[in-house]
């Protein structure tokens, strides 16, 4: 890319940039002269320059995701450079390397495609959005990684692993007060019940990513509603908790998507009226009429 990585996490110390392209090798050149950075530049491609990567360098890898016809890729083994072929030399020279993946990525297959060999995955949020998924890697098997989940606007993280979420033990029940929609960030780490503990929010279904409390959480990471309604889902019932005609509909664990029940209902979307569908406990479906609060 333009450097900016490579110059952020090597902090004024000794370091290389590679890559294959001849203008980002030009244009980091140029950014880097800038900002006063002593990084040398080599453009060629990563499988290439290996055998030259000194020993005991950190190493950092932000792989194109986009192929020869430059489609989007998600997967390690289709990006390039191809990270999965390239991890036993890279284990050898370095004993901690760090990949960006894509915020697609599934984690679970992430770390069984890097060799089980992942320390740590850090998954960012900046503005609402998943950005990216980090994967610190390490000489040793890991069987079973530290996830954090940071969100670099408020600075807010959470931590577990896959055997703490399994482990944990949290409440179910019905809508209360207040309704809880986890963050892009949360949901792409699958740490449901880690979140469910963490706040002390009970959650609306075993497979229903909401979650709900008699007080309102502040600090939740994720989009905050207050109760207004709540009923046994219909058609009907869902124009009757419309205003307008008009409304934002959210679906959760439920058969149908929002295009078919605005086409079923007739509801338009926007307003200032949030309806969320979804499978409540007992496998009931349900429809939640919820305003987002002025704090």
């Amino acid at each position: 890319g333009s450097g900016v990585d490579s110059y952020y996490i090597t902090d004024q110390k000794e370091g290389i940039f590679v890559d294959p392209e001849e203008e980002l090798c030009r244009l980091a050149a140029y950014n880097f002269k800038l900002l006063g950075s002593s990084i040398s530049i080599h453009n060629t491609d990563a499988e290439s320059f290996l055998t030259n990567i000194p020993s005991g360098a950190q190493v950092f890898i932000d792989p194109s995701r986009r192929d020869a016809t430059k489609r989007k890729t998600v997967l390690f083994s289709d990006c390039s450079p191809n990270v999965i072929h390239m991890l036993p030399l890279l284990l050898e020279k370095s004993e901690r390397i760090l990949i960006k993946g894509s915020p697609m990525l599934d984690i679970q297959q992430a770390i069984s495609s890097l060799n089980y060999q992942v320390l740590e995955i850090h998954v960012l949020e900046w503005m609402g959005e998943c950005r990216e998924a980090l994967f610190l890697l390490t000489r040793d098997k890991i069987t079973d990684p530290i996830i954090y989940v940071v969100n670099l606007d408020n600075g807010q993280s959470i931590q577990f692993t896959h055997a703490e979420e399994q482990a944990t033990e949290i409440t179910y029940g019905p809508v209360s007060h207040w309704l809880y929609e986890p963050s892009p960030a949360m949901m792409k780490s699958g740490g449901f019940k880690t979140l469910a503990r963490t706040f002390g929010l009970s959650k609306l279904h075993v497979n229903t990513q909401l979650y709900t409390s008699s007080e309102p959480i502040k600090d939740f990471p994720g989009r905050i509603f207050e109760v207004i309604d709540y009923r046994p889902f219909s058609v009907k019932t869902l124009k009757q908790l419309s205003e307008g005609g008009q409304a934002n509909i959210t679906t959760r664990n439920f058969p149908e998507s929002v295009a078919s029940l605005r086409k079923k209902s007739g509801i338009q979307d926007g307003g200032d009226v949030y309806l969320f569908v979804y499978t409540g406990p007992a496998n009931k479906r349900m429809v939640c009429k919820v305003r987002k609060p002025v704090f």
